[in-house]
């Protein structure tokens, strides 16, 4: 076997280490004590959030970095609990059990295993297109509404007020209606551990802000007795591996837990082929990264944690930190784990309200307000998509607010494809070029007397073959004096069966209103494909499909004048 031969063979394992060479060991040893020091307190903030003993997060990082350091493609993806999908099973598993219980640890971890399997499947499948269903403006709508569900979830924890309703606007109607009942030093705790992160990220600055104010709470819960102040902490954690019997989970109540599974792996699978478009990773692998994502989530469900998915800010910190591996990720499990076996006793003095003021930043971090703004100036369709998911995510159970910004989103592209661009194409005076808008100021735009210009921006299908024959229609009933009808097709891609027969009707109408038809730029493989077998060209008056609107005038009415 050639070496060419040898060094063309896919990787299958461990594919971010191709390449990988012994001076990359400090840049990857740097980025994964860095992702450390931020993964400590999120991943057991998010634990929190997902209803979870805490250690379980950390636990759940684990799995989540060496499954995916097994299948995963991407160098600098993290891993691990998520903030988004959290608040998203957790809302449905609190219908089958108590939050911590045993009964609720295993729903949670089965659910791992079923978005494990998804993920997996995908792969198989080929199935990473699935990623670009979903407008970038429904993401950030979709975004913005779990942001708020953090937040609202956490300020009863803040302020230290007992809320009786799990409804996002009646529970912040209760934190305002009660807020002279707040705890001031329970308030104090959860705003300046927010302060701290927020202050240090607003200044750029690499320090470990969640981990230090995480550490200072800490001490000053033992050395200042702070639970007699009314400030709740964790239950005492005990430093032992988590463990599951597999053959005890609710395997009968997988049919109930499937919708829910499909609707945390697409949330997978599109925060994955976010991260992988921003950290400019090819896309080609990223098939792989849904099977690394899906093989942590396996790993963490057979260990007792929970789903498990990639992370924006944390594959930001390994990229910007040096990191050229998975061995950031490794290094980072290594560091938490040894925190989990032997940090235990000291994590129990952590206060809620700490864990509380990481997750509101965590939460303010993922709204994308700049985003927001940037689409409203751009786009007013998409932004009201974009606010519409995000008033769906708010109002509803946080599952069904993503179903329906899924269902808008795939109705938006339905719609415009059903309804493209279309507009009527004018010659630039004194040229033979033709144009929508006139390319500069100093030149103006023209119509033939004769002649229509048509301009189609779109496939041409069932959804849209009468909207665009009625629009040919409508514009010769404004123009009755056209005699040559020159349709630009350019960005007719396809044609299928329907609109063939709709446009051979159509030729046949304006055949009897002598005017005639004649297709330019007609060159989409399977739209011409379509033509043929349809013997659409056989009925025209000429058997070309013309190259240019001047060559189609030239040739077909060349006494037409400017009007």
């Amino acid at each position: 076997m050639s070496s060419k031969s040898v060094k063309s063979k896919p990787w299958i394992f461990f594919q971010s280490f191709r390449h990988w060479q012994f001076s990359y060991l400090s840049g990857d040893v740097a980025a994964g004590l860095s992702l450390a020091a931020i993964s400590i307190p999120e991943q057991m903030a998010t634990a929190h959030l997902a209803g979870m003993p805490v250690m379980t997060g950390i636990f759940a990082f684990i799995a989540a970095a060496l499954g995916f350091a097994i299948f995963g493609a991407n160098r600098y993806l993290s891993t691990g609990a998520d903030s988004t999908i959290a608040p998203i099973f957790a809302s449905s598993l609190v219908l089958f059990a108590l939050p911590e219980s045993h009964a609720y640890i295993q729903y949670a971890a089965l659910l791992a295993i079923l978005v494990g399997a998804i993920l997996v499947i995908a792969y198989w499948c080929r199935l990473g297109w699935l990623a670009y269903l979903l407008s970038y403006p429904v993401t950030i709508g979709f975004m913005a509404g779990i942001s708020c569900h953090i937040i609202i979830a956490q300020l009863p924890l803040i302020f230290d007020i007992h809320v009786t309703t799990s409804e996002n606007l009646p529970k912040l109607w209760q934190i305002i209606s009660h807020l002279n009942e707040l705890n001031p030093v329970t308030t104090a705790i959860g705003l300046c551990v927010f302060g701290l992160i927020a202050f240090t990220s607003w200044r750029k600055s690499h320090m470990p802000s969640a981990l230090i104010g995480l550490a200072v709470s800490i001490f000053l819960t033992w050395y200042c007795h702070l639970p007699q102040y009314g400030v709740s902490t964790l239950t005492a954690i005990h430093a032992t591996l988590p463990s599951i019997d597999l053959l005890s989970l609710p395997w009968h109540e997988i049919p109930k837990l499937l919708p829910l599974a499909f609707l945390i792996a697409i949330v997978c699978v599109m925060q994955t082929a976010a991260i992988s478009r921003s950290t400019q990773e090819s896309t080609s692998s990223l098939d792989k990264d849904f099977a690394g994502i899906g093989l942590g989530c396996m790993f963490s469900g057979a260990i007792g944690c929970f789903p498990i998915n990639s992370s924006p800010p944390r594959t930001m910190i390994v990229k910007a930190g040096g990191g050229r591996s998975q061995l950031s990720a490794l290094v980072a499990a290594a560091v938490l784990l040894v925190v989990a076996l032997f940090g235990g006793q000291v994590l129990q003095y952590v206060p809620h309200a700490a864990l509380a003021g990481v997750l509101v930043y965590i939460g303010f971090s993922i709204f994308k307000y700049k985003e927001i703004k940037r689409i409203y100036q751009q786009s007013r369709d998409e932004f009201f998509l974009c606010i519409a998911t995000f008033v769906m995510i708010l109002l509803f159970r946080i599952e069904i607010g993503v179903l329906i910004g899924i269902i808008l989103s795939l109705l938006n592209v339905i719609y415009s494809i059903a309804r493209p661009h279309y507009y009527e194409l004018k010659r630039v005076r004194g040229t033979d070029n033709w144009a929508q808008l006139s390319p500069s100021p100093a030149s103006d735009l023209e119509r033939l007397d004769k002649v229509g210009v048509f301009h189609f921006s779109g496939p041409l299908n069932f959804t849209n073959a009468d909207y665009f024959c009625n629009k040919i229609e409508g514009l010769i009933v404004e123009r009755p004096q056209i005699s040559l009808m020159v349709i630009e097709c350019s960005k007719i891609i396809n044609l299928d069966l329907t609109a063939a027969d709709r446009l051979r009707k159509l030729v046949g109408d304006l055949h009897r209103q002598e005017v005639d038809i004649a297709f330019v730029n007609f060159n989409a493989y399977r739209a011409k494909k379509m033509a043929q077998s349809t013997e659409l060209f056989k009925i025209l008056k000429h058997v070309t499909v013309f190259g240019t609107v001047h060559q189609a005038i030239d040739t077909l009415m060349p006494d037409a004048k400017p009007f």
